[in-house]
């Protein structure tokens, strides 16, 4: 049994030893398989550590430093940062200091005081101008710096932002010009409420008393009297209006023709002759009487600025004083005539502060000076547009208590010969037309004729039928539109009209298509019969469409009852359809 037992247990234990070793085996093989699987792991991780590191050197969009406080050293750069600061990476290693150098003093100031104030534990952004010190280039940026608690080091980056901060900027401009924009034309609506319901105010007022004292025949004249002077003051003022909207909005056109300074000059001298004498003011209109005085531009904006400039200084100089306007010349090339029209005065001047404004629309020195002398400030503001879109401009000197002058610089081109025969020959038609205008009145007869009258708002056809019934028409045919016009025309008689007035904004068909449908027809007074526009349309180039559309001649609205048949008689002493 005990031999049993020693053979058996010789085999137990050769047993265990095999399962032992088997069971080592097994786990040193699972050891090493684990390592195998680990291995790539590690590997893969490092690699992606490398590519990671290499990104963010690599990175164009910022540069990343890491700061040692405690030794005020830089320890690692990456990034663009040679490029953005053109400071070499190793100067900066080796030099923190060098730093300086891309900062302007008010940028090292700044940064200072934001350091200052920094907890040292939260993240510090600030804003900063960095200058390439090679370039000389400054770039907008964004310095970040994160402070690490367990290394105690710094990490900052600089990232340049200035497209960015451009974009921004942009649209932060953008904001504020929409803003003034907008307080502008609030400003602008504000103003011109107080200076129409001033008018409108007095033309109301005035009108009720003329009522009141119907039968008082020398009152009622003079509120009427009254009346018509406001109401005269009230389409300044929305001609003025017209005239700034349309510089503001580029539509303003100025004409190419030739006319003569010396011309110009001579009939300045004439308006305000009898007004200035009148109040007592020398006025004065002397200069160079230039050999070649013919110039391309255009005169009659050329003269609205310099009338207004006189007017003004007839409302500012008493009683005793004077008004000079000179024209200087300056410089004759072979193209261009160069030369200056002062207008002084001895008026009351104005003080420094208000000629910085004088140009602005609705500037007054004071709100006293508008009660005193009336206007609505935009004068100034149209003359000074109008000198621009000619190519020159106007300076101004003024002392309070000293008087006013005002200069137009200006460079016209040269008239050609061909330009000056024209303008001669124009100027001896106007002399023909002004000893012929009452050959042409008794030519053309109102008393019993019949006009053919176009015009879609009934209570300015009202008027105007009046008017024209006042003065001696037999008979006006009224057309609401131009379509209708062009029908009772063509199923008329020869001789039938002898005139046609006709507006221009109409529906169905407007005023100048049907002008030219007139024209196109078989009728025998087609051709030459005159067709004259009535037209709230005021402007040259308005005029200018109306001759070209085929029409005689262009009277702008509102219309005055004493100069209506005048103003008609004139166009039709002038010359004939469609002609400039």
């Amino acid at each position: 049994m005990l031999e049993m037992l020693e053979d058996n247990a010789l085999i137990l234990c050769a047993i265990l030893s095999v399962a032992v070793a088997c069971i080592l085996l097994i786990a040193a093989v699972s050891v090493l398989r684990r390592i195998q699987r680990l291995q790539p792991r590690r590997a893969a991780s490092a690699t992606a550590g490398s590519s990671a590191l290499q990104a963010v050197q690599d990175a164009p969009f910022a540069a990343l430093l890491v700061i040692d406080p405690s030794q005020r050293c830089v320890s690692t750069v990456s990034g663009p940062f040679e490029a953005l600061t053109g400071i070499p990476s190793q100067q900066v290693l080796s030099d923190a200091y060098s730093l300086d150098g891309c900062f302007s003093k008010d940028t090292r100031r700044d940064l200072r005081e934001a350091f200052d104030l920094w907890d040292r534990r939260s993240l510090l952004q600030v804003r900063c101008d960095v200058e390439n010190v090679r370039t000389k280039l400054v770039r907008h940026c964004s310095l970040k710096v994160w402070p690490d608690d367990a290394s105690g080091l710094w990490v900052a980056e600089l990232r340049d932002i200035t497209e960015t901060a451009d974009l921004i900027e942009g649209l932060e401009r953008k904001a504020e010009e929409a803003e003034a924009s907008e307080k502008a034309k609030l400003r602008f609506l504000s103003d011109m409420s107080h200076e129409i319901r001033t008018p409108m105010n007095g033309i109301m007022g005035t009108l009720a008393l003329a009522q009141i004292h119907a039968d008082e025949p020398e009152a009622t004249r003079e509120y009427l009297h009254q009346a018509d002077d406001l109401t005269q003051y009230l389409l300044s003022i929305i001609n003025n209006v017209l005239d700034i909207s349309k510089i503001e909005n580029g539509k303003m056109e100025l004409e190419d023709r030739c006319f003569s300074l010396n011309d110009l000059l001579k009939r300045e001298r004439g308006l305000f002759a009898e007004s200035t004498k009148t109040k007592g003011i020398n006025y004065t209109v002397e200069g160079d009487d230039l050999e070649e005085p013919y110039v391309v531009g255009d005169e009659l904006r050329l003269a609205q600025v310099i009338t207004n400039l006189v007017s003004n200084a007839q409302k500012f100089t008493p009683a005793g004083g004077s008004i000079t306007v000179s024209l200087l010349h300056v410089q004759s090339t072979e193209d261009h005539l160069h030369f200056v029209i002062r207008v002084a005065d001895t008026g009351k001047g104005m003080n420094k502060e208000f000629l910085k404004t004088i140009f602005d629309p609705f500037s007054q020195e004071s709100s006293s000076t508008s009660r005193q002398f009336g206007g609505t400030g935009l004068g100034m503001a149209i003359s000074d547009q109008i000198v621009r879109l000619m190519g020159g401009y106007i300076v101004v000197e003024s002392e309070l208590g000293q008087g006013t002058t005002f200069e137009i610089y200006l460079g016209l081109p040269v008239a050609d010969e061909a330009q000056i025969a024209d303008y001669e020959a124009e100027q001896q038609s106007v002399a023909v037309d002004s000893q012929a205008a009452d050959a042409a009145e008794k030519l053309f007869q109102l008393e019993g004729s019949t006009i053919l009258m176009a015009e879609d708002n009934m209570l300015n056809a009202g008027i105007a039928e009046e008017m024209l019934l006042e003065m001696g028409v037999a008979t006006v045919d009224h057309a609401l539109d131009g379509q209708i016009a062009c029908d009772l025309f063509a199923a008329s008689e020869a001789g039938t009209y002898s005139i046609i007035l006709m507006d221009i904004q109409m529906p169905n068909m407007n005023g100048r298509e049907a002008a030219q449908a007139i024209r196109a027809m078989d009728h025998p007074d087609a051709q030459s019969i005159p067709i004259i526009a009535l037209s709230a349309d005021a402007y040259v180039e308005d005029k200018r469409a109306s001759r070209k559309a085929g029409m005689n001649g262009h009277i702008s609205k509102p219309i005055v009852y004493e100069t209506l048949e005048a103003q008609i008689c004139a166009e039709l002493a002038s010359p004939g359809p469609g002609v400039e």
